[in-house]
């Protein structure tokens, strides 16, 4: 265990078999602490590369119905990996069928309303597990509930618990059509309270049908509304989604100098600067390239502009890298929970070459393991171990 009692302040590296070792035989003689603390590891390890995202998540069933809630909310943690914009927009069913088949039993008894006699262990855990299963999820069940009881709040408010209110009406709103976001809309005209209208304006911005996205960035060019409370939902709001994360810097680049005029641009509190960050769900060049011509001079205006939109280019260059890490899919063969390894896809990845010079008419690609037992007496056979001790040899490819 490479943090004993979760005391330090850093993560480790579990490299070459310790991590499967650790989760395999060690993990009960670890501390719920220990556990959360060595899943916890995990997944910055696949954020940095160096464990695979599929070796991470055959990981998440052993403890997404744990008895503990910290070790369900530390598998939510590895499990949420999937939904980063680095994964392919194809993917996405694949990802949240996943998700449902690990932790929909759990939240759908959860539910969003509190049972009798509950203990605060299930309060703080449906917090957490009921919006992430109903968003990332897009667990059926959830959803219809959600909708019934953003309707009841809406004309009452009442029925939902404050805590899960923004979730609720978060929820509604992805599946929601143009008769929900009117409801929204007069009931944010109508709210005296700043926080309900902030909550009410993050709902708006959650529309994933593209023309209802785009009525929300509509109103910010509309009086009435205030910058401060309606921009960051509003603007934002859309770059969670596939279908509408191109919206919000095609509406800056269409609408800049209107949206210039309604922002607060203080010293010290400059709206304008947070203007790049409608790129930080981009993950490739052409967007990249696109955000950084538009901004570029544009920012040096913006107090503190320079800074955010160095942030976001450093966000997508960091998401372009993950995206083109060499997945499962790729290998002959793939971590399998039940069987040590099973077969993969065997998918050859797409390899590009520039500046080619003239003439070229092949290329050789050679792979280079350093890795390889110099005898395979015990490789790949059941119940057998390669001996760490056994000298390794230079394979060619």
């Amino acid at each position: 265990m490479g943090n004993v009692g979760e005391t330090g302040y850093y993560r480790a590296n579990y490299e070459s078999d310790l991590l499967d070792k650790l989760f395999r035989d060690g993990v009960l003689h670890l501390t719920v602490e220990e556990q959360a603390g060595a899943l916890g590891d995990l997944r910055q390890l696949v954020a940095t590369g160096d464990v695979s995202p599929a070796a991470a998540l055959a990981l998440v069933p052993h403890f997404a119905n744990h008895q503990e809630r910290q070790l369900t909310l530390a598998a939510v943690e590895v499990a949420g990996l999937v939904r980063r914009r680095s994964v392919p927009d194809e993917l996405q069913p694949k990802v949240n069928q996943f998700i449902r088949q690990s932790f929909g039993a759990r939240a759908r008894e959860l539910g969003w309303a509190p049972g009798a006699g509950e203990n605060e262990d299930h309060q703080l855990l449906r917090e957490e597990l009921v919006p992430f299963v109903a968003q990332s999820g897009e667990e059926p069940t959830l959803v219809a509930q959600a909708q019934a009881l953003s309707k009841t709040w809406i004309a009452t408010h009442a029925g939902i618990a404050p805590s899960l209110l923004p979730a609720v009406l978060a929820v509604a709103a992805e599946h929601g059509d143009s008769a929900f976001f009117d409801q929204l809309l007069l009931a944010a005209k109508q709210e005296q309270s700043s926080r309900q209208r902030s909550i009410l304006y993050g709902a708006m911005g959650k529309f994933r049908n593209p023309d209802l996205a785009y009525r929300g960035l509509d109103l910010l060019l509309r009086p009435g509304f205030d910058m401060r409370e309606a921009l960051g939902p509003l603007l934002f709001g859309p770059l969670a989604y596939p279908e509408t994360r191109d919206l919000p810097f095609q509406f800056v680049r269409q609408n800049l100098d209107a949206l210039l005029a309604r922002l607060p641009r203080e010293v010290g509190g400059d709206f304008a600067a947070s203007l790049p960050e409608v790129g930080r769900a981009f993950c490739d060049a052409s967007h990249r390239d696109q955000l950084k011509a538009f901004f570029s001079e544009r920012v040096k205006q913006y107090s503190g502009g320079e800074r955010i939109l160095a942030q976001t280019l450093e966000s997508i260059d960091q998401c372009i890298a993950q995206s083109k890490a060499i997945g499962p899919e790729y290998a002959f063969g793939k971590i399998d929970t039940r069987n040590h390894v099973s077969l993969s896809e065997n998918l050859n990845p797409d390899f590009a070459w520039n500046d080619v010079p003239v003439g070229t008419r092949s290329f050789v690609l050679l792979c280079h393991d350093p890795d390889v037992p110099s005898k395979g007496d015990d490789v790949n056979k059941e119940g057998r171990a390669v001996s760490a001790t056994l000298p390794r040899v230079d394979f060619f490819h």
